[in-house]
């Protein structure tokens, strides 16, 4: 945390008049005061308003009550109240993008931003280190570090230096030497310290903080590719270990203080390597590194049971976690309000209950970064009143919002009813996904035939939801505030005539009715395209408002590609009709599969070929 002063607080709202130049006429009298956690009040007055604070995050919080019309006392009781951005997943945004969601986040409270960089960084020496992926120099990080110190807000660097980096580890001529599996690299070798050491000197020249994240999860396979050629079998936790601690000196050596995913540890004893046992091997609790600190990671549970037996099961190594929570982004066509609002008051609340003072919020970009990150923001304004408040308030919440983001935080939400949930009779939460929907082949149909293995009606009852949204967004403009209210349209249209030309499909084929099928070819289908077409337009033009231009061509060529499909599809039913063939194979091919499906985009749904 970084205590108030009157010098921070006039650096405080300096920078954040670049955005909100009505804070000046506000005219607040700043009163330092000592407190535990996040503690802020404001008190109203007749010329100025007196906003008593412990911490610049506080007063930034402070502030944004102010610019609601509010007043009032607020506590957090954490010192960590941290964002992680996934500037990795293809969306790389640019700086003036990052810095406008700087100011937003000190409004709302948040003291710490985490960025997420696989790869999206210039190592001198290391060409294909954000090579065509637009990553950050030294100097642009050191700029973003400038602005967010303004703001009360610590910059990290939240990197990995085991798994999940194939986009470096795929130009295997390069990167050969350092490689174990194509995604993991090879440990006990010197080329993979160099490379280690490089990437962690950056981070420690880029940024103020002392702090680095250096991910460690999901290292799957670990010690079975090239190592295992190399020096044969190898038991797994051992070698984990043994890397982690050669990290960890690396930190050491430039004054960092590591903090990793703790997953790996907890997977040890489970042969299906999930994340769902709280109790620890023995071997877990002597093998972590003095000085790593452990970041307990889980976006997916709505029970606060579970989130507090997994942290105590962390307290077995003789600290509380971090704990990580999601704002879910991620595979998501617009922010996911149903999944935020069933994980987070959860996890904050066993965070409360077991003393945790630590707390990240994910945004991560599975899949493309391919979310309007913009609609993101009614989630982090929801995540912030789920931390300064034991219970949530959506009409404070709305107003706080409106004057952060002059956003109307009820419509934001309520499009994301695009994503489907639905409650199986066993109890699970079957979810039927936006982007799935708009990926899925129109003649192969992969993702509509695993969900109506679990839903029948999957088709009309989305088509029925993308009908309302539509319908309520004709009255509202072109945006709110920063949200891109015509990207939704756009969107939404190529959804809803996707779904119909599923029901229509599903009335005419097995009858074979040939004026439907005509009107299918001739009229849906290319309104379908038009459609989709529409929508890569608004996506191009928004990317190119808020990041890097690498990485948009994903995208582009996944929406082509629908584009095209879309054609061929009326070009098949066209074909039938003439006589030229004498049906459709790929509506006739395989019977429904035999277990409900949840595809995520992109490949599984694209095309039942492995090569894509």
């Amino acid at each position: 945390m970084i205590p108030f002063t009157q010098e921070a607080g006039a650096a405080l709202l300096e920078e954040l008049s670049v955005d909100y130049p009505q804070l000046r006429k506000l005219n607040p009298e700043f009163v330092p005061v000592q407190h535990q956690g996040l503690f802020l009040e404001v008190e109203p007055g007749s010329e100025k308003f007196r906003l008593s604070c412990n911490t610049v995050a506080a007063a930034g919080r402070g502030l944004g009550m102010a610019l609601s019309g509010e007043s009032g006392q607020e506590h957090a009781p954490f010192d960590l109240l941290a964002v992680m951005l996934d500037v990795s997943r293809n969306f790389v945004p640019e700086l003036s993008w990052l810095k406008r969601l700087f100011r937003r986040l000190a409004l709302l409270g948040f003291n710490c931003v985490m960025l997420y960089a696989e790869d999206t960084y210039q190592l001198d020496g290391e060409p294909f280190f954000g090579y065509l992926r637009g990553g950050y120099t030294l100097e642009e990080l050191r700029e973003l570090d400038r602005t967010a110190r303004r703001l009360g807000i610590e910059l990290v660097g939240c990197i990995q230096t085991l798994g999940h980096l194939e986009q470096v580890l795929k130009w295997n001529r390069a990167y050969q030497p350092v490689t174990d599996t194509p995604r993991v690299l090879l440990a006990d070798v010197p080329e993979t310290g160099n490379l280690l050491r490089k990437m962690i000197g950056f981070w420690s020249q880029a940024l103020s903080s002392r702090r680095i994240h250096i991910g460690m999860d999901e290292a799957h396979y670990f010690g079975r590719g090239r190592h295992q050629d190399l020096y044969g079998p190898a038991d797994s936790f051992r070698l984990f270990s043994r890397h982690l601690a050669r990290v960890a000196e690396i930190c050491r050596e430039y004054g960092l203080e590591p903090m990793i995913w703790s997953d790996m540890y907890f997977k040890i004893n489970d042969p299906e390597r999930f994340y769902r046992n709280s109790i620890l091997p023995a071997e877990a609790l002597r093998e972590v590194p003095a000085g790593v600190r452990l970041v307990y990671w889980d976006y997916y549970n709505d029970r606060q049971e579970h989130y507090t037996d997994f942290i105590e099961g962390h307290r077995q190594f003789g600290r509380l976690p971090i704990v990580a929570s999601g704002i879910w982004t991620w595979s998501k066509l617009w922010y996911d309000h149903h999944k935020t609002r069933s994980t987070v008051p959860p996890c904050v609340n066993a965070c409360r209950q077991t003393g945790v003072r630590e707390l990240i919020f994910t945004m991560w970009g599975d899949d493309g970064g391919f979310c309007h990150w913009e609609s993101a923001s009614a989630g982090l304004a929801f995540a912030a009143e789920c931390v300064y408040h034991t219970e949530p308030d959506n009409t404070r919440i709305a107003r706080r919002f409106k004057a952060v983001a002059a956003a109307d935080y009820g419509l934001v939400t309520r499009i994301s009813a695009m994503e489907g949930y639905h409650r199986l009779a066993d109890g699970y939460e079957f979810r039927v996904r936006a982007a799935v929907l708009l990926y899925d082949d129109p003649l192969l149909r992969i993702a509509l035939r695993g969900y109506r293995k679990a839903i029948p009606e999957v088709a009309a009852e989305r088509h029925a939801v993308f009908l309302r949204l539509l319908e309520e967004l004709k009255t509202a403009g072109s945006r709110s505030g920063e949200i891109n209210l015509d990207l939704a349209r756009a969107v939404l249209t190529a959804l809803e005539r996707k779904t119909y030309y599923h029901l229509e499909l599903d009335a005419a084929w097995p009858v074979r009715d040939r004026k439907r099928l005509a009107r299918l070819s001739r009229e849906v289908l290319p309104e379908l395209a038009a459609a989709i077409e529409a929508y890569a337009a608004e996506l191009r033009r928004e990317w190119l408002k808020a990041a890097r231009p690498f990485g948009l061509e994903v995208q582009q060529i996944r929406l082509a590609g629908a584009v095209a499909r879309a054609r061929e599809t009326a070009l098949r039913i066209d074909e039938f009709l003439s006589g030229s063939i004498p049906t459709i194979p790929e509506l006739e091919a395989a019977p429904e599969p035999p277990w409900p499906y949840e595809p995520i985009p992109y490949a599984q749904v694209a095309t039942a070929s492995s090569i894509l």
